[in-house]
């Protein structure tokens, strides 16, 4: 009971009368006056409280139907957000580096064949031409097969 005793005597306080002058004329002058209205500042404001709202229903759009609406919506077609040429640049992607493997391993093996001594007598030097050429349409005829591969 003594709380509520101490809070009653609160009711009672009166401000120091200079003060409440003071701090009235403080308040009183601190009102801002009827600004100008000029037709630049409604412009400003109209083009601000526009753009507000328009950045609004952009985010909302975005926030509520993702980028599918952006079928719908844009003129143009967006190839990079379809899902289907996505897919198929992965796989080209995939071609390609199979391909580069495929190259990279080839021209291994032609250097390792380069890199062996050459222990052949004169006569058989025309035989090793002829081995080239045909290892060189087997290597040929083994890259259509890989292609066929993988178009399989």
């Amino acid at each position: 009971m003594d709380l509520f005793h101490e809070l009653k005597k609160f009711k009672k306080i009166d401000p120091d009368p200079a003060y409440v002058r003071r701090s009235r004329e403080m308040i009183l002058s601190s009102i801002p006056e009827d600004p100008v209205l000029s037709p630049w500042r409604i412009l400003v404001h109209s083009v601000q409280f526009g753009s507000a709202v328009t950045l609004a229903v952009v985010l909302l759009m975005l926030v509520l139907g993702g980028f599918s609406a952006w079928r719908f919506l844009s003129p143009f077609k967006l190839s990079s957000l379809d899902p289907a040429s996505l897919k198929a640049e992965a796989q080209a992607i995939d071609i390609q580096i199979q391909l580069t493997k495929i190259n990279y391993e080839e021209a291994q093996k032609a250097a390792a064949r380069k890199a062996e001594p050459a222990a052949v007598p004169a006569k058989a030097a025309s035989a090793p031409a002829a081995s080239d050429s045909q290892a060189s349409t087997s290597q040929t005829s083994s890259i259509e097969d890989v292609l066929q591969q993988l178009a399989q």
